[in-house]
C-alpha cells in the first residue's frame, strides 16, 4: 500500500467510497467519544482547571488585601475618633471673651478658697502672639496679680491655678517674705490665659 502522501485525489475518493457502513459507524463513534472525552475531561483538565485555579488565586489575594485594608480602615477610624475627642477637649479648654470677662472673679474665688488675699490685679496691656499659623486662632492674654498669704496657702493657690479647667498657666511667680510677719509672704504672679480668637462674643 502506497504512503498516504502519494495518493491522488481520485484514489482517495475511491478509497473512501469503498469503506463499508460499519467502519463509518466505528469512526463516527470514535470521533464522538473523543469529543465527549475532550469536553468532559481533557478540556477542563488542560484549560478550565488552570483558568479556575488562577481566578481562585486572584480572588484569594484580593480577599487578603481587602481584609488587611479593612483592618487598617478600622484602626484609622478608631484613631480618628480618639484624635477628634482630644481636639474637642483641647478646644473646650480655650478661653472665650465671656470666659475672660469672668476670669478675675474666678481667680479671686480660688484665692479665697486657699485663704490667700489678693492685694491688686490687672490685665496686662500687651498680649502674647503665637507664631504662624496659630496666630490667627490663638492669643495669650496676660494678667498681673499681687497677693499675700502663707507659704503653703500660696502653694495651694498655685496648684489650683494650674489645675484650672481652662488653659490658665502661671508664667512667672515671685515670692518674698513680709518684713513684719515671717509667716506671710508677698507674691507677684503673672498669669497667661489662652484665648480662642475665632469665637464671637454672645449677642
Amino acid at each position: 500500500m502506497k504512503p498516504l502522501q502519494q495518493w491522488t485525489k481520485q484514489e482517495l475518493i475511491d478509497f473512501l467510497k469503498g469503506v463499508d457502513k460499519r467502519t463509518w459507524v466505528i469512526i463516527s463513534a470514535s470521533l464522538v467519544g473523543m469529543g465527549v472525552l475532550w469536553i468532559l475531561l481533557i478540556g477542563p483538565a488542560w484549560i478550565e482547571r488552570p483558568r479556575l485555579r488562577s481566578e481562585i488565586q486572584t480572588m484569594d489575594a484580593q480577599l487578603r488585601q481587602y481584609q488587611m485594608l479593612d483592618q487598617k480602615r478600622m484602626k484609622l477610624e478608631e484613631n480618628q475618633k480618639i484624635f477628634s475627642q482630644l481636639l474637642a477637649d483641647a478646644r473646650a479648654r480655650l478661653f472665650s471673651e465671656e470666659d475672660l470677662a469672668l476670669l478675675l472673679g474666678q481667680v479671686s474665688k480660688l484665692a479665697n478658697d486657699a485663704k490667700v488675699d489678693i492685694a491688686a490685679s490687672k490685665p496686662k496691656v500687651e498680649t502674647m502672639e503665637f507664631p504662624e499659623p496659630y496666630t490667627n486662632r490663638y492669643e495669650a492674654v496676660a494678667y498681673d496679680f499681687t497677693m499675700q498669704g502663707g507659704y503653703h496657702q500660696l502653694g495651694k493657690f498655685s496648684a489650683a491655678l494650674e489645675s484650672y479647667p481652662k488653659w490658665l498657666r502661671i508664667q512667672k511667680i515671685k515670692i518674698t517674705p513680709l518684713k513684719d510677719d515671717a509667716l506671710r509672704h508677698l507674691a507677684q504672679v503673672d498669669l497667661i490665659a489662652i484665648k480662642d480668637k475665632t469665637t464671637e462674643p454672645a449677642g
